[in-house]
């Protein structure tokens, strides 16, 4: 329950493990990148009569309710999950379980900024499919709040995502621990700030019929392109990544 569980590093590594178990969608068509690939130019609807759904997804088409069901609870799972770990691991003691006081406080830094990342992550993928949702971003948020606008939800994640740059521990590749490989960082979130402006202030922003160089947060500031390119360069130049010098690599 709330009540017993979050009080140990152990207790927190298994809920971040539910937290990424969400990414999984049983349905077909609520996998993000087979209903996007449908719905761009990078994938044919199908050929035969068992395809319909495809064809569906295809021509923009949602003849069933529950075409996009899996999406929508698997991604607002996620979410219930990530506002756990972020407001029960603020107030946990892990003191014990460390040989300092310091190391204690980059594993909760680690543990409530990828619970920030992985809930910009699931409201990005919301919000590219459904447009503005309901925002719950607090373990007691009604769960029949009424539907944000497009850019109230963009807003929260882009506040998230800011949070979690200022909160991961600033550590480079290769000094990395191998346990927290395939686990978001801040590098990730720098990258992924970029990708939200550019999806937030390109041809999306049509749906509110309002053109903006401006991606906005929380608490009524904003970022500009300027700002994000500073995530990024700072990215480059100090996260220990780099691009693979020979594409084919990468398969």
């Amino acid at each position: 329950s709330l009540e017993s569980y979050y009080r140990t590093p152990t207790d927190i590594e298994e809920a971040i493990a539910g937290v990424y178990n969400a990414i999984y969608t049983p349905n077909v068509h609520s996998n993000e990148s087979m209903a996007a690939s449908l719905m761009s130019d990078m994938m044919l609807g199908g050929g035969g009569a068992d395809d319909k759904s495809a064809k569906w997804v295809d021509n923009f088409e949602d003849p069933q309710d529950d075409t996009y069901r899996d999406m929508w609870v698997q991604c607002y799972n996620g979410i219930s999950r990530t506002n756990a770990i972020i407001e029960k691991t603020a107030d946990a003691d892990f003191s014990t379980y460390f040989s300092s006081p310091e190391e204690a406080q980059q594993f909760k830094d680690q543990a409530i900024g990828e619970a920030l990342f992985m809930r910009a992550f699931y409201y990005f993928r919301l919000a590219k499919f459904f447009g503005g949702v309901p925002m719950i971003v607090a373990i007691d948020d009604p769960r029949d709040v009424a539907r944000a606008t497009y850019s109230e939800t963009f807003a929260q994640i882009a506040s998230d995502l800011k949070l979690a740059i200022e909160t991961l521990p600033d550590t480079s590749f290769p000094s990395i621990p191998t346990s927290q490989y395939a686990h978001a960082n801040k590098w990730v979130a720098q990258a992924y700030m970029a990708r939200v402006y550019l999806f937030y202030t390109g041809y999306m922003t049509n749906i509110e019929s309002q053109a903006t160089t401006e991606l906005p947060l929380v608490d009524g500031g904003s970022l500009s392109a300027t700002d994000v390119a500073a995530y990024l360069n700072d990215c480059i130049s100090r996260s220990g990544y780099s691009l693979t010098p020979d594409f084919r690599n990468l398969w």
